[in-house]
């Protein structure tokens, strides 16, 4: 680290993740990105000895508990958990126990939480992605999240900022 860190101190165009991961004249390849899922079963089948990820789901806990072995978990902060929804939505916030609702399937028309008469799509991330085990363990609680649909599942992040940026939320389904 200290060698490419040297040759590249004065460059603002670094690529870390070349560096340190891929890179032929830097290969201090000991350090791997991939999604939290990926990261927890790399941990549990002994490929790697340390994550940096978001808490384990039940399964990944059940995994390494299967395997006769525990986490240890060192918190290192805290991150914040953000909804959002198109910009034209006239929805400014919504409390814990209104989102425990949309997403449990009990309030599914904006008109519900101060919006227009228009239906909600919950998306929702794969289970045991960092972002639906922090939904359920610190948003829905015991409150049991609905099952997605091929609608509001989305596979990345990136795949549920566009599906929101996109959707118009328009009468009878349409976009």
């Amino acid at each position: 680290m200290d060698e490419y860190y040297q040759a590249n101190k004065n460059n603002h165009d670094k690529d870390i993740y070349t560096a340190f991961v891929a890179s032929d004249e830097y290969p201090f390849n000991i350090i791997k990105c991939s999604k939290t899922g990926t990261a927890y079963e790399r941990l549990i089948n002994g490929e790697t000895d340390i994550i940096f990820v978001a808490e384990p789901s039940s399964a990944h806990v059940e995994a390494i508990v299967a395997k006769g072995d525990k986490f240890v978990l060192t918190p290192l902060g805290s991150e914040a958990f953000v909804f959002f929804t198109n910009a034209e939505n006239p929805v400014e916030s919504l409390i814990t126990k209104e989102l425990q609702r949309i997403y449990s399937g009990k309030i599914t028309n904006w008109r519900d939480v101060g919006g227009e008469n228009r239906s909600i799509l919950p998306y929702q991330r794969p289970e045991n992605s960092g972002s639906q085990t922090i939904m359920q363990n610190w948003v829905m609680r015991d409150v049991e999240m609905q099952e997605p649909t091929q609608e509001t599942y989305a596979g990345g992040m990136g795949q549920i900022i566009s599906q929101v940026a996109s959707y118009r939320n328009a009468k009878k389904g349409s976009r």
